[in-house]
């Protein structure tokens, strides 16, 4: 079977907006390159950006694009990314805003991209994402922007934060730990204190020796909200 066959035979088994690119076809890449952008031309599939298509059912006003779902998901594969902002913060219940934005953090070059009314955007992370460790970065990221949650204050955001670490496997908790290592002090100091809290200090020895004894985290949080607070400069 030719490439130009195996290509065609591929993408008749892909469902009505599902993106795909040269990568996703184990033939040469030339040849791949070829007859995909013989397709479009003949209008069989759409083109999404650059390098990314899909197959489209026709609506009233023309070809249907992928679900909003669908773009992150495909962006997300391509950079080893993941969901983060204020619609990764609405679905860990940390926010009940929607956001006009859909912010994927990835190792790809940071930039903004308008596929139809959804804008994208690639911000840089600081670890290698994977998808097993989504949800842990997705929680770091929450505690790096503490302070500007939308409808919410840091003290609402720790507390929800707490119950989501307290349903973590031991296994996560040991990974949650080493990942907080990449970001902010005052990020891994809140990890340190909700660690310890959650009777887990045996993976805080690292947080507390990364950090500056004589540097002090202002956010307001009370000692009922966060136990071991003081003892790790948070005020």
């Amino acid at each position: 079977m030719s490439s130009a066959s195996v290509v065609r035979s591929l993408i008749e088994k892909y469902p009505n907006g599902q993106i795909f690119t040269y990568d996703d076809f184990k033939c040469d890449k030339a040849a791949v390159a070829i007859e995909l952008s013989r397709l479009y031309k003949k209008g069989a599939i759409q083109k999404l950006t650059r390098g990314r298509f899909y197959k489209a059912a026709q609506g009233m006003f023309g070809p249907i694009r992928p679900t909003e779902e669908a773009i992150v998901q495909a962006y997300q594969k391509a950079g080893q990314g993941y969901e983060t902002g204020i619609m990764a913060y609405n679905r860990l219940g940390l926010t009940t805003q929607i956001p006009s934005v859909i912010e994927i953090a990835t190792t790809m070059e940071p930039r903004t991209i308008m596929i139809g009314n959804t804008k994208i955007k690639l911000v840089r992370q600081r670890s290698v994402p994977k998808k097993t460790n989504a949800q842990l970065l997705q929680i770091l990221d929450a505690l790096r922007q503490v302070k500007k949650i939308p409808d919410t204050i840091p003290s609402e955001v720790l507390v929800n934060i707490k119950g989501i670490i307290m349903l973590l496997s031991d296994v996560e908790k040991k990974e949650l730990s080493k990942l907080t290592l990449d970001f902010t002090p005052r990020t891994r100091a809140l990890i340190g204190a909700i660690l310890e809290e959650l009777d887990c200090k045996k993976y805080t020895d690292a947080i507390k020796q990364s950090l500056n004894t004589t540097t002090t985290f202002r956010l307001g949080i009370k000692e009922s909200v966060l136990k071991y607070g003081r003892e790790w400069k948070i005020l």
